[in-house]
């Protein structure tokens, strides 16, 4: 683990490495609730107030939707990986960057993710999935605050 996650962030950084074209984080997620951005309502317009250049971005997931869609009905840890593009672009790097988000529970453990971000600045790419992290933080802190009636 790379320590710089407080214990109630939801996603841990568990390894960073250099490979071929870019960088790949493995994931863990620390709240199975959490696992797919549609048990977080509302998730998708939070995220586009904080990083509106998310619209821009493609997805190649598979199914014949536009990424807001996707961002609000997909795996938790595929939305870390487009909130660290955004933030690359937003830090300069091409918007063409690639990312990919990929699990296998039986390799790596239950909701173990491996984010490969296609950025070959090691130090870069860190910075931002640490800070898509946080930010996936913020959003669900967030979505509990509009559901506490206290």
């Amino acid at each position: 683990m790379t320590g710089r996650e407080p214990k109630d962030h939801p996603f841990l950084v568990e390894a960073i490495r250099e490979v071929p074209g870019g960088v790949e984080v493995r994931l863990r997620l620390t709240e199975p609730s959490l696992r797919r951005t549609s048990a977080l309502p509302g998730i998708a317009n939070r995220l586009l107030e904080a990083l509106p250049g998310i619209t821009r971005h493609r997805c190649e997931s598979g199914r014949p939707r536009g990424v807001i869609a996707e961002i609000a009905d997909t795996e938790s840890a595929h939305l870390v990986e487009h909130i660290a593009l955004e933030l690359l672009a937003r830090d300069g790097f091409p918007r063409t960057m690639a990312g990919r988000t990929d699990w296998d529970f039986r390799r790596d453990g239950r909701l173990v993710y491996r984010v490969f971000l296609g950025c070959e600045k090691t130090e870069a790419a860190s910075d931002a999935l640490h800070e898509a992290c946080a930010l996936f933080a913020r959003l669900t802190r967030e979505r509990a605050e509009c559901y506490s009636t206290a």
